[in-house]
């Protein structure tokens, strides 16, 4: 069976509705209780919450465990990823199920060890997807431009790596809770994502 992709949207639409997501979430954290504030789960939960509604947004299926059940599945091989099941959409029945592509994965490590990060990075790392979204926390000054650097550098010298486009976020974890993030990729250069 061949289906049709959905109309494939750039890497800069995806990070667009990406940032507006993480907009959000970082608005919802800054505005919990302390209590949340200091729970890796919420704040995974609630990241998750609102990328699964922008996936949905731009029509994927979206697949994440999230306490809302707002994911259209749960983990499927990443914490979160956008599917592309074309004009079809997603069916139980095997015979017009047709996976056309994965738009996003993501993964995130709140742990501040660099093994740790690379537990999740690497699964990134081999992953065929438009886009991947690795979220990491940020402890002190310095901390973002380090962890890029040690993640591109895992991206030039992994021997198979794909074409696609990473993007790198880093958040806070202080009063702020901002975030920072970087675009890697052949199609886009390497840039600072405004």
């Amino acid at each position: 069976m061949s289906g049709s992709h959905l109309p494939r949207l750039s890497t800069d639409e995806l990070i667009l509705a990406i940032r507006q997501s993480l907009k959000t979430a970082q608005n919802r954290i800054r505005d919990a209780p302390l209590i949340n504030r200091s729970s890796d789960h919420f704040w995974t939960n609630t990241i998750k919450e609102e990328l699964c509604n922008a996936g949905h947004g731009l029509r994927f299926y979206t697949c994440a465990t999230v306490d809302s059940r707002c994911a259209d599945y749960g983990e499927w091989l990443y914490d979160l990823c956008w599917l592309d099941y074309g004009s079809g959409g997603f069916s139980t029945d095997s015979e017009k199920r047709q996976l056309q592509s994965v738009a996003l994965a993501m993964e995130s490590e709140w742990k501040a060890g660099d093994c740790d990060l690379l537990d999740d990075f690497e699964k990134l790392l081999q992953a065929t997807a438009q886009l991947k979204l690795m979220i990491f926390l940020v402890k002190e000054d310095g901390d973002f431009e380090k962890r890029c650097a040690f993640l591109e550098s895992r991206i030039k010298n992994y021997p198979d790596r794909s074409q696609d486009d990473y993007l790198l976020v880093g958040f806070a974890d202080d009063s702020t809770i901002d975030f920072e993030r970087k675009v890697i990729g052949p199609s886009a250069g390497t840039k600072h994502a405004h």
